[in-house]
């Protein structure tokens, strides 16, 4: 495994809080453009909003502006395509829904579904599954398992 130098790691908690997708802050992906290919028979989808408990009303609130601070989000007027918001409190979050309740208590999430799941044309060559990995790892020499912490989507 290759290590940083000046860090050793015998503890992925301990070892490896200088890597930059251990910090507490959105990451950005750099690995090439992603591409979804629309069916040719394809129309817009607009879905209204669906109704947020108003005890979560001002997290959600809270997290939408946090994502456009961020730049994840741009809001817009008009669109021809929309889905549902779907809001989910994270794990370890309280099961009452109370109004002081911090933003980081839930996950926002697009219901894709009706929208644009159904317009997609469907890749032909999928990712193998993890069944199908470990058994091309053992065939071929396997040195060990690698563990990935995501902590700003997983906490």
């Amino acid at each position: 495994m290759n290590v940083p130098s000046g860090l050793k790691c015998k503890n992925p908690r301990d070892g490896y809080r200088n890597y930059p997708c251990y910090q507490n802050k959105l990451g950005t992906y750099t690995g090439g453009n992603v591409e979804l290919t629309l069916k040719a028979e394809a129309k817009p989808v607009f879905l209204k909003a669906r109704r947020v408990p108003f005890a979560r009303l001002k997290q959600v609130q809270a997290e939408l502006k946090r994502l456009e601070d961020l730049g994840v989000l741009t809001p817009v007027n008009y669109y021809s395509w929309a889905t549902p918001l779907v809001v989910v409190p994270k794990k370890g979050a309280p099961e009452e829904l109370r109004a002081d309740s911090p933003a980081t208590d839930i996950r926002l999430c697009g219901d894709y579904r009706s929208t644009v799941n159904n317009q997609l044309l469907i890749d032909r060559f999928p990712l193998p599954t993890p069944d199908q990995l470990f058994t091309q790892r053992a065939l071929h020499g396997f040195p060990g398992l690698t563990c990935v912490w995501l902590t700003h989507n997983y906490k």
